[in-house]
C-alpha cells in the first residue's frame, strides 16, 4: 500500500547474470536498491571485452600493481577497500586470496562516502562489517584503501572512536594530496609513465578514468535495516554521483576477472617482488635494505615501474621507521615530492616517445583523443606538463566536442583540480552568447561550485546579451552565495537591459548578497535608463537605509533625468537625514538642470544645517544658470550663503520647516490606477479584487485574490504597480489584543528563521495589523501529498528527501517550528519554504526536535485527506520521516 517491495530472500535476478548473485534483502522500499546486491566476482565468470579502449587496459595493469604492493605490504592488516571507487580493487584482491581462505577473511569492501559517512546507523553498519571500539581494542589492526585525495572518509570513521584507538586505522590511497598518508605511484605508473617523478598529490587528471568508471548502483547516501542486516541504500531512479550502469559494470568485472587469469605469472612475480623487500626489511638491516634497493634502481634505471616501486618502499618505510629514514638520494633518486612539470614540449617528447606525436602537433593530438575517448592519456599529459599553448587547444576541444558522459568526467576533473585561470580560460573561450550546446559547461562551473569559474560566468557571459537559459545560470549563480559572484552579478550582470525582465531575480539577489554587492548594485545597475522600472527593487534598496547604498543611488540614479517620476522616492532618501547622501545629492542632482522638478526638497538639505552641504551646493548647483529663475531659489540660496546665524533660522523657519508633507504622504497615483487607494494602516480584510492599496514604504500594490484565511489574519496575492513582482499580504481579522500580539511576533519569527538557516517568505513591510511578505510560487504541501498519495506514496520523491533533509536540519540546529501546517510550506521547485508557522522552540537536542516532528507533523500534513488515506499516509511519513 505505501510502495514496499516485498522480495523473497533467496530470488536470483532474472537474465544473463541469472546464478551470479542473490538479492540481499527480503524487504527494499521503493525507489531504493542495497549495495549489497553487487554480485561477487568469484560467482562471474571470466570475458574478455575487446570494446573497451586504452584508458581500460592501462587500468588492467594498474589493479594488478597495486593489489600486489598492497597484499604483500599490509598482511596483518584488516583491509577495507571504500566503496564505490576502490571496488575493483577489492575485486582483484579477493580473486588473488581465493584460495587462501584466512587471508581472504581479511579483505573488506566497506560502503561508505561522503553522502553517507554521516549518515544515521553508520556506526550500527561499521560494528556489523567488524569495526567497532570493541574491535579496535583488540589485536587487530586495519587499512582503509582509497582512490583519493585526502583521506576525508578514513578521517571521520576514525573520529567516531576514542583517540587512543585510531592509531589502529591507518590509510593508503592511490593517488594521496595527504603528507600523511601515503600514495601508490604503481597504480599511476601504469597510467602514466611520468608518475614517479611527479608528486602523487597533483596527478587528478591520470586517474580520472578510474574514479568515473560505471558502477552497479548510484552512491549510498542512507543506511537501513532489512532482514536482520544494515544495507548501504541507494536510489534507483536518478544519479547522485557518476555513471550508473549494471550491464557495463559487469562486464568490466568480467574483463578484469579475464585479464587477471591471464596475467597470472605477472601477478606472481610482482608479489615475490614485494615480498622478497619486505623480508630484507624484516631482518633490520638497514645498510641491506638500502643495498636492495640501490640494486634494483642500478638494474633498471629507465623502468618506471621499478622506480616508483622503490618509491613507494621508501614512502612506506620512513612512516613506519621515522627513526630508521632512507633518503631518495642515497640511491640517486630525486627528491621525493619533487614535482618536475615540463616546460618544453620537445624535452617531454624525448622521454615518452609515445606522447610525441600529441606533443608536436597538439592540435591534432589533442582533438584526437578526445574524439577518440582516451581522457587517460590526455590527462597523464595534463599532469606532465605545464604549457600555455597546450591549455589553450584543451580548452578549445573541449568546446568543440560533442557531449559524452566520458568527456563530462574529463570536465569536472579539470574544474575541480585545474589552476584557476584554466577554468577561467574555459568559460572566456566560449563563443558568446553561449549556445545551447556549451550551456552545459557553465552549468557544471556552477555545480562544482569553481569560484573563479563563477566569477568569470558573472562577468563575462551575460554581457552579449539575453540567451535561452540566462536566467536559470544567473539564479544558480545567485543561489551559491558567493561574494566575488555577487560582486561580478551587481557590476556586468544586472546593468544588462534583458534583467528588467526578471525582477524577481533581483529580489532574490538583494535577499541573499552581502553589503558590498548591494552597494555596487545601487552603483552600476542604476545609473542605466532601463533601470526606471525596476520601481520594487529600488524600494527594496531604500528600505536598507544604508547611508552608502543611498548615497549611490542618488549619485548614479537621481542624477538622471529619467529618475524625475520617481520623486516619491528621493524623498524617503533625503526624509531620512542622512549626512553623507545630503551632500551626495548637493553635488551630484542639484547640480544637474532636471533637478528643478526637486526644488521644494532642497528643504530637506537646508534643514540638515550640515556646513559640508551648503558649501557642496554652493560650488556644484547654485552657480548653475538654470536655478537663477527658479522660485524659492533666492530664499535658497540666501539660507545657505549667509554667515549671519540668526538671519539663516529666520529664512529656514519661514520657508523651510515644513518641507513637501504632502509629498511625503501622499506620493503621485500611477496614471493606470483608476481606483482609490486604501492606507496602508487602515486595510481591512474586506479588501476586494482589484483594488489598490499604498503600503507605509510607498509601495502601490493590486490585491488579485484572496487565497487563505487562519484564526488570527487573511491572506491575499497583491502585485506591485507595474505587475511584475507578487507578494503575500496578511491583514488582521480584529483589533483584539491576541491577534496584535500575534502579528507582532510575526518579525520575531523572522529573525530565528534566519538565524537557524530556515528557508522562509521574507518579510517586506510589517505594520500593527498589516504584514507584507514574498509571494512564494509552487505547491502547498497539503495539495502535494494529496498527489503524493495517488502517486504509491515513493519516498524517493525529491520533496519527500527534502522533507527529511530539512527535519534533520532543523534537529542538528537544536531548533523546532511550532504549528507546521501543510498549508503552510510550500515546494517551490527545489526545497520546502515555510511561509508562516507558530513559534520556534530552541536549545533542544536532536532527539528532542526529532521526537517533536514525529508526533506532529505527521498527522498535521496528511490529515487534509479522507480516512483511511490519512491514517496510512502518516504511518508512511512517520516511518521514514527521518531515515
Amino acid at each position: 500500500m505505501f510502495g514496499l517491495a516485498l522480495i523473497s530472500a533467496c530470488q536470483l535476478i532474472p537474465g544473463q547474470y541469472n546464478g551470479y548473485f542473490a538479492y540481499a534483502s527480503d524487504a527494499i522500499p521503493s525507489g531504493y536498491e542495497s549495495y549489497l546486491d553487487r554480485p561477487d566476482i568469484l560467482k562471474i565468470k571470466p570475458v574478455t571485452h575487446n570494446e573497451f579502449g586504452s584508458d581500460w587496459q592501462n587500468l588492467k595493469r594498474a589493479h594488478l600493481e597495486a593489489t600486489a604492493q598492497l597484499l604483500e605490504l599490509y598482511p596483518d592488516r584488516e583491509i577495507y577497500f571504500l566503496a564505490r571507487d576502490s571496488e575493483l580493487l577489492y575485486d582483484y584482491a579477493r580473486w588473488a586470496l581465493k584460495d587462501q581462505p584466512k587471508a581472504l577473511n581479511q579483505i573488506h569492501l566497506l560502503n561508505v562516502s561522503r553522502a553517507n559517512m554521516r549518515a544515521d546507523h553508520i556506526s550500527d553498519y561499521l560494528s556489523q562489517e567488524g569495526i567497532s571500539e570493541k574491535s579496535l581494542s583488540s589485536a587487530k589492526k586495519f587499512l582503509f584503501v582509497d582512490t583519493g585525495f585526502e583521506g576525508t572518509i578514513p578521517r571521520v570513521i576514525g573520529e567516531r572512536f576514542p583517540a587512543h584507538l585510531r592509531s589502529k586505522l591507518k590509510t593508503h590511497l592511490m593517488c594521496s594530496q595527504n603528507a600523511n598518508i601515503p600514495s601508490t605511484r604503481v597504480f599511476l605508473t601504469a597510467l602514466n609513465p611520468n608518475a614517479p617523478r611527479l608528486d602523487p598529490g597533483s596527478m587528478h587528471y591520470t586517474i580520472i578514468s578510474y574514479e568515473h568508471m560505471p558502477r552497479y548502483t548510484n552512491r549510498s547516501d542512507r543506511f537501513l535495516s532489512v532482514g536482520g542486516r544494515w544495507h548501504p541504500m541507494s536510489t534507483v531512479i536518478g544519479q547522485s554521483d557518476g555513471a550508473v550502469s549494471k550491464s557495463k559494470a559487469i562486464s568490466y568485472m568480467q574483463d578484469l576477472l579475464a585479464y587477471a587469469e591471464k596475467e597470472k605469472s605477472l601477478f606472481e612475480s610482482r608479489r615475490t617482488f614485494w615480498r622478497n623487500l619486505v623480508k630484507v626489511q624484516a631482518l633490520g638491516d638497514l645498510l641491506s635494505l638500502k643495498n636492495e634497493l640501490s640494486a634494483l634502481f642500478k638494474a633498471h634505471p629507465d623502468d618506471p615501474m621499478i622506480e616508483a616501486s622503490i618509491r613507494d618502499f621508501i614512502d612506506i618505510h620512513n612512516r613506519a621507521n621515522p627513526q630508521r629514514r632512507i633518503e631518495p638520494g642515497e640511491l640517486k633518486l630525486l627528491q621525493l615530492g619533487t614535482s618536475k612539470k615540463y616546460a618544453s614540449k620537445h624535452q617531454l617528447a624525448l622521454e615518452h616517445p609515445e606522447w610525441a606525436s600529441i606533443l608536436e602537433d597538439p592540435e591534432t593530438g589533442i582533438k584526437s583523443l578526445i574524439q577518440n575517448g582516451e581522457y587517460s592519456k590526455l590527462g597523464a599529459i595534463l599532469d606532465t606538463i605545464k604549457n600555455d599553448e597546450f591549455a589553450m587547444i584543451v580548452s578549445k576541444e573541449i568546446i568543440a566536442a560533442k557531449q559524452s558522459p566520458e568527456l563530462g568526467t574529463f570536465v569536472d576533473t579539470l574544474i575541480k583540480n585545474s589552476a584557476p585561470d584554466q577554468v577561467q580560460r574555459l568559460v572566456f573561450d566560449i563563443p558568446m552568447p553561449p549556445s545551447q550546446k556549451n550551456l552545459w559547461l557553465l552549468n557544471r562551473v556552477i555545480d562544482l561550485e569553481n569560484f573563479k569559474g563563477m566569477e568569470a560566468i558573472a562577468s563575462h557571459t551575460f554581457t552579449h546579451g539575453h540567451f535561452e537559459g540566462a536566467f536559470d545560470l544567473i539564479s544558480r549563480l545567485i543561489d551559491k552565495g558567493n561574494p566575488g559572484v555577487f560582486s561580478f552579478l551587481s557590476s556586468s550582470t544586472f546593468n544588462q537591459e534583458f534583467m528588467t525582465k526578471r525582477p524577481d531575480l533581483w529580489i532574490k539577489f538583494l535577499e541573499k548578497a552581502d553589503l558590498q554587492a548591494k552597494r555596487q548594485l545601487a552603483t552600476f545597475a542604476f545609473s542605466q535608463s532601463h533601470a526606471v522600472d525596476m520601481t520594487d527593487v529600488l524600494d527594496l534598496l531604500i528600505s536598507t537605509k544604508d547611508e552608502e547604498i543611498l548615497s549611490r543611488i542618488v549619485r548614479s540614479y537621481f542624477s538622471k533625468p529619467y529618475s524625475v517620476p520617481h520623486k516619491s522616492r528621493l524623498v524617503r532618501i533625503l526624509a531620512l537625514g542622512l549626512p553623507a547622501v545630503h551632500l551626495e545629492a548637493a553635488r551630484s542632482v542639484y547640480s544637474e538642470s532636471h533637478s528643478k522638478a526637486f526644488t521644494d526638497l532642497l528643504s530637506y538639505l537646508i534643514n540638515g544645517r550640515n556646513p559640508d552641504v551648503y558649501e557642496a551646493l554652493k560650488k556644484y548647483s547654485f552657480n548653475k544658470m538654470f536655478w537663477m529663475d527658479t522660485p524659492g531659489y533666492s530664499e535658497a540660496r540666501r539660507a545657505i550663503v549667509t554667515y549671519d546665524l540668526n538671519e539663516r533660522e529666520e529664512l529656514i523657519k519661514k520657508y523651510f520647516m515644513k518641507p513637501s508633507e504632502t509629498e511625503v504622504s501622499n506620493p503621485p497615483k500611477a496614471t493606470s490606477i483608476k481606483k482609490p487607494i486604501k492606507d496602508f494602516v487602515a486595510i481591512t480584510p474586506s479588501l476586494q479584487k482589484d483594488q489598490w492599496i499604498r503600503t507605509s514604504e510607498g509601495r502601490i500594490l493590486q490585491v488579485i485574490e484572496r487565497v487563505d484565511q487562519g484564526k488570527r489574519g487573511v491572506v491575499f496575492k497583491v502585485r506591485s504597480e507595474n505587475a511584475k513582482v507578487l507578494f503575500a499580504l496578511k491583514v488582521s481579522v480584529d483589533g483584539s489584543a491576541e491577534t496584535l500580539k500575534s502579528f507582532a511576533k510575526e518579525t520575531v519569527k523572522e529573525q530565528l528563521y534566519s538565524k537557524y538557516g530556515v528557508k522562509h517568505a521574507k518579510i517586506i513591510e510589517a505594520g500593527p495589523t498589516v504584514i507584507l511578505k514574498q509571494w512564494i510560487d509552487g505547491i502547498r504541501a497539503d495539495d502535494w501529498i494529496a498527489q503524493w498519495k495517488l502517486n504509491g506514496a515513493p519516498i524517493d520523491a525529491p520533496e519527500f528527501q527534502k522533507l527529511q533533509q530539512m527535519i534533520n536540519s532543523h534537529a542538528k540546529r537544536g531548533v523546532y517550528i511550532r504549528d507546521l501546517n501543510a498549508k503552510h510550506a510550500i515546494w517551490d521547485g527545489h526545497n520546502w519554504v515555510i511561509v508562516d508557522s507558530g513559534g520556534l522552540k530552541e536549545g533542544l537536542s536532536l532527539d528532542q526536535v526529532r521526537e517533536e516532528y514525529l508526533q506532529a507533523l505527521p498527522n498535521r500534513w496528511a490529515k487534509g485527506l479522507t480516512s483511511p488515506h490519512c491514517e496510512g499516509v502518516a504511518k508512511l511519513i512517520k516511518q521514514y520521516l527521518l531515515h
